[in-house]
């Protein structure tokens, strides 16, 4: 296997991935931290003593974003979770692009999987990952990258280049919502613990939230989900935009499902891409 660091569609899949998984340090498109998670609250039926329960929420709103960041991490920090991150742009019915990361992080392993769906993928160029699939027990880490011209290349690689994308990061989000104006209106119960649904309205729409090419034409509006002890379950960001020529809805959304019971079989391919090699020897972090 060629060593990464000379494959432009393992590159490119790399620098995407960091995009949409949140990783320290991760960029977006122009440069603007992301992944979709966060919190907030400014209530109307919570007491005092139970909005000061959630870390770096206060009634005006998220007041520490690493307080409510770390607590998101820790929420999820020995729990089985599937992870979703879908951007969808829309014109009326019709699908205009997609773009979506799935991490699946079970008791033994984990996965991810990649995908650009209609225009972003048909234009896609031959070197453009538009789908990708990685497993690792943390043992051992197989890839599989589709090309924009329908190639498939599988293959067996460092254990450690995906370790960071399996961890639940809300920092860039909990950033942008401590200068958001956010207000409290629900409250659920679910097994048994209490979350809360918040709102906010002119919310920037920063590029991370849209596809490659989104221009907004104005702000966005912005619901949450959100536990008592800060683990964010659901945001959803929808705003006005440009895309490609058309006049368009972006709608982002990132949530978590099958809390507590996410597995992760090995792939059906996993045979393939072992029989296809390692990684080049001397590579950076190989093991």
């Amino acid at each position: 296997m060629n060593d990464p660091r000379s494959d432009p569609g393992l590159a490119l899949l790399l620098s995407l991935l960091a995009v949409l998984a949140g990783c320290s340090g991760a960029t977006g498109f122009d440069g603007t931290p992301t992944r979709s998670v966060t919190p907030v609250p400014v209530p109307t039926d919570a007491t005092p003593a139970s909005r000061a329960t959630v870390p770096g929420l206060s009634p005006r709103g998220v007041e520490n974003a690493s307080l409510l960041a770390a607590a998101h991490a820790r929420a999820f920090e020995d729990v089985p979770f599937t992870e979703r991150t879908v951007t969808t742009v829309r014109d009326g019915e019709e699908v205009l692009g997609r773009q979506a990361l799935v991490v699946r992080r079970g008791p033994e392993a984990f996965a991810l999987s990649y995908a650009l769906e209609e225009g972003p993928r048909s234009d896609a160029r031959s070197f453009q990952v538009v789908a990708a699939e990685v497993w690792s027990d943390r043992r051992t880490t197989v890839q599989s990258v589709t090309d924009g011209d329908g190639s498939t290349r599988r293959a067996r690689l460092s254990n450690v280049l995906y370790d960071d994308f399996v961890d639940p990061d809300a920092r860039p989000y909990a950033r942008t919502l401590e200068r958001a104006s956010l207000r409290r209106v629900g409250r659920r119960v679910v097994d048994g613990t209490a979350r809360y649904v918040f709102a906010a309205d002119d919310v920037l729409a920063l590029p991370v939230f849209g596809l490659a090419g989104t221009i907004p034409t104005g702000n966005a509006s912005l619901r949450a989900v959100v536990g008592a002890d800060g683990a964010v379950y659901r945001v959803a960001v929808t705003y006005p935009a440009q895309y490609r020529g058309r006049s368009a809805t972006v709608e982002h959304v990132f949530e978590y499902a099958d809390v507590g019971t996410t597995t992760v079989p090995r792939p059906s391919w996993y045979d393939e891409a072992i029989e296809n090699g390692t990684p080049t020897p001397g590579y950076r972090g190989e093991g």
